[in-house]
């Protein structure tokens, strides 16, 4: 199956409880990105330096953190077990360019390493 996907935001809705992961982030790209899936059919995912994977659907707290570099070797390990429980083929990963946001650089890499050991095509746009 294939899915496209991006990284989470540092904005977010702060209600307590457990929202769904599309109405807990409050960022136009993600929208933009998951408006484009549902458009043509395929699944949604959020790279969450948290959760690592989760589909938009997913209910998850409010929580403030960013992956750092040390932290990826972790959450790849964590994302290739549910990029097998997803079924995916192909991932299409959208994100800043580095040269714009040195701080996507471990998500980046994250998604990278787990495509890779999970035999995922992963395709990466810069937006």
């Amino acid at each position: 199956m294939t899915y496209f996907c991006t990284y989470c935001s540092a904005r977010k809705d702060k209600r307590e409880g457990l929202l769904p992961a599309i109405e807990r982030y409050k960022d136009e790209r993600i929208n933009h990105i998951y408006d484009g899936a549902m458009a043509i059919g395929v699944g949604f995912l959020i790279l969450s330096g948290e959760y690592g994977l989760i589909r938009s659907k997913d209910k998850i707290p409010y929580y403030d953190h960013r992956l750092m570099a040390e932290e990826v070797e972790a959450i790849a390990r964590k994302m290739v077990q549910q990029l097998k429980r997803l079924h995916a083929t192909q991932i299409v990963y959208f994100t800043e360019s580095l040269e714009k946001d040195r701080q996507v650089g471990p998500y980046l890499r994250a998604i990278q390493i787990a495509c890779d050991r999970a035999s995922v095509a992963l395709s990466v746009f810069n937006i």
